[in-house]
């Protein structure tokens, strides 16, 4: 996990360690374990689409050939939530493919 508070959008910046997401405005937001686990797997593979079967690997260490499940699409809502992605547009869903984080981190 990242150490340092990375920007990864205009005006959001995550602290990973601290599991929190502060604005340009300076308000903050506190991320749940897992969200943070998902973003920061997000953070990680940014520029790239990532699968909901590469999330459930790699971020929840299941067999996404085993599951039927839409708990990756329930953690993306919430953090679409928490990043204010309605104004940010830092997650993008590519259709058919899996989800990506728009913005480059710093």
């Amino acid at each position: 996990m990242l150490t340092v508070p990375q920007i990864i959008g205009k005006g959001v910046v995550v602290d990973f360690a601290k599991g929190e997401v502060q604005f340009s405005n300076g308000e903050k937001t506190t991320l749940s374990e897992k969200e943070g686990e998902l973003l920061y797997y997000l953070v990680e593979n940014a520029g790239r689409v990532v699968s909901r079967d590469e999330i459930l690997s790699q971020v929840w260490e299941l067999n996404p050939g085993r599951i039927l499940t839409r708990v990756i699409d329930m953690h993306v809502a919430h953090l679409r939530e928490k990043l204010r992605d309605k104004q940010t547009g830092l997650l993008q869903t590519v259709y058919g493919e899996g989800y990506q984080l728009a913005a480059q981190p710093h």
